[in-house]
């Protein structure tokens, strides 16, 4: 026998929440991955602010090597800085085009659930109309 229209779109239904559970765990994972991106961010913007303060604060004279040193550290650290945000903006396109597909994943979850219960509806009206032929082809008994 054929199976209901509604049984079909079920298992449809099962196989749509597994896709969605799929992108939600990997949505979350790059937003896990976006936060640590940030934060490792502010961790040099600290370091760095931390880093320039000491510099400003010493009191002896530095010599022309030191003073290379410190700039070339800053230098460094600059450019790891503009990489670390490169980072961030890469996570952050990650973690958008994961929140897209969850997006579309839960949405498509919607719409075969009412879908599904459209045609629930539909198969009990049928059964519905089905039961009353089959009461209305039944000979009557007359009482006489």
């Amino acid at each position: 026998m054929k199976r209901k229209a509604s049984a079909r779109i079920a298992t449809l239904l099962k196989l749509a929440a597994l896709r969605e559970q799929n992108a939600a765990r990997a949505f979350a994972s790059s937003n896990a991955k976006l936060e640590q991106a940030r934060q490792q961010a502010d961790q040099l913007e600290n370091y760095g602010r931390e880093y320039e303060q000491a510099f400003r604060t010493i009191d002896t004279p530095l010599s022309a090597s030191q003073l290379l040193n410190f700039h070339g550290f800053f230098g460094q650290l600059s450019a790891i800085q503009t990489q670390q945000e490169q980072t961030v903006q890469q996570r952050s396109t990650e973690q958008e085009a994961a929140r897209q597909r969850w997006l579309e994943a839960y949405t498509r979850i919607q719409l075969l659930e009412r879908i599904r219960q459209q045609r629930l509806a539909r198969e009990q009206l049928e059964q519905e109309k089905r039961l009353q032929r089959e009461l209305d082809d039944r000979p009557r008994f007359n009482s006489e």
